[in-house]
């Protein structure tokens, strides 16, 4: 299979600018550069400047075929090419590997100067709240509320339950999540509320979640802990309420991980 390296010539004097590498047709990856140096994202290279320069004068770059080459050898080619070519605005020096030409180098005490001018006070979002942090109120399946929390994060790392499902039941994909109904605090209602109660009430899922359950010890037959429902359990021991489930209903012993679960 063959790739072809081409160049971008500048229509104003010929001068090639511009040396790239391409496994498709020609015309694809000359509309791909006309398209690209309209995106934010790449805009601010190199070559798309110099593109957005020719196109603010009513110019597009001359693309041309350099050689037509095994698709195997198209890096070894292209940095050929590259090094072969002066004043170009390719910011590497070809291939896969990601080389900078002429990248500049700078000292400790510049580096330094860098990091101070964007630490404490002099930091852009010095003293700022953050946008995407809103309170959070976490209330019981019945409704009781239980506690309130600054963002998602730091109701995550209490409850132990992930930010993902709290995140869906704050957004009205899920009615509840760990046992919890979830409300942004600036978006309390006691209708969405009690709409909410109501469904995880009526939900199937939910029919173990009122079952408090202990955590006995096989030799001394002492209970360690007791747990509000089966969920809990299960995440607290870091396993499944299936297994707590068949351990307390089904199973002889009643014994799961050296240790045996009774329900109350």
């Amino acid at each position: 299979m063959k790739g072809i390296i081409y160049s971008l010539r500048d229509p104003r004097d010929s001068k090639i600018k511009y040396i790239g590498q391409t496994r498709f047709s020609i015309n694809k990856r000359y509309k791909e550069h006309l398209r690209n140096c309209k995106y934010y994202t790449t805009k601010n290279h190199n070559v798309y400047r110099w593109i957005n320069e020719l196109v603010n004068l009513d110019l597009n770059p001359i693309i041309d075929i350099v050689e037509k080459i095994d698709i195997t050898l198209l890096d070894e080619r292209e940095k050929y090419w590259i090094s072969y070519y002066d004043d170009l605005k390719n910011m590497t020096v070809g291939g896969t590997g990601i080389k900078y030409i002429n990248k500049r180098e700078f000292s400790e005490t510049h580096k330094k100067k860098i990091g101070d001018s964007c630490r404490g006070e002099k930091h852009y979002n010095y003293n700022k709240p953050a946008s995407n942090i809103k309170p959070i109120l976490m209330f019981s399946i019945d409704g009781k509320f239980e506690n309130e929390f600054s963002s998602i994060k730091m109701a995550s790392n209490y409850t132990k339950i992930l930010t993902s499902a709290i995140s869906n039941c704050l957004t009205g994909k899920r009615n509840s999540s760990g046992e919890h109904i979830w409300m942004y605090k600036n978006k309390y209602d006691d209708k969405i509320l009690f709409e909410k109660i109501v469904k995880c009430n009526k939900h199937p899922s939910n029919k173990n979640k009122s079952i408090k359950i202990s955590k006995i010890n096989v030799i001394s037959n002492e209970v360690i802990e007791t747990y509000e429902s089966y969920k809990e359990a299960a995440r607290i021991n870091n396993t499944s309420d299936a297994a707590l489930i068949y351990a307390c209903n089904k199973s002889k012993t009643h014994v799961y991980r050296n240790y045996k679960w009774k329900k109350q």
